[in-house]
């Protein structure tokens, strides 16, 4: 049985993949459609939360396929580290849109504007729920390693008895 922990990370990784593919989806159907006026913030934003995405699905492939005691191969714990580097850049770049978007949209003449808080607040939220996974994604890895080599020991140990 999956400990309740693990469900979570499950679903912040399943709730994180279905917003940023919806949120790379409207932009890619504007661009499509010329509609779209700022092409260079279109792609920055859209590769971030298409590496977020990635990390996301690789996540769930490791804890569907390897959790929580399958031996994980080296290519996969070299592209983690390589996601995890990625994304921890990521992590400090939503901080500063985060900052920037708030010096900005707590000045006087936005006193009544609310759409930019809305998205300073989806901002927020996706950050904590990345940093969220980003945590639980360094952990995910040291419970699989450990959970391994004790059902390694366990197995030893019976065939001696």
């Amino acid at each position: 049985m999956i400990p309740p922990k693990w469900k979570i990370f499950r679903i912040a990784n399943l709730v994180q993949l279905t917003g940023l593919l919806a949120c790379i989806g409207l932009p890619v159907t504007r661009f499509l459609q010329h509609t779209l006026r700022d092409g260079p913030v279109f792609t920055a934003f859209s590769s971030g939360f298409l590496l977020m995405a990635c990390t996301n699905y690789f996540n769930l492939h490791v804890l569907n396929k390897y959790f929580p005691d399958r031996l994980i191969p080296t290519t996969l714990k070299k592209i983690n580290t390589i996601l995890l580097i990625i994304g921890s850049t990521i992590c400090g770049l939503l901080v500063l849109i985060i900052i920037a978007g708030s010096m900005e949209e707590f000045k006087d003449v936005n006193r009544n504007s609310y759409s930019g808080k809305i998205v300073l607040l989806i901002f927020l939220l996706i950050f904590i729920n990345w940093s969220y996974i980003l945590y639980m994604q360094i952990k995910m890895f040291h419970v699989i390693k450990r959970q391994h080599y004790q059902s390694l020991n366990t197995l030893v140990n019976s065939l001696g008895e």
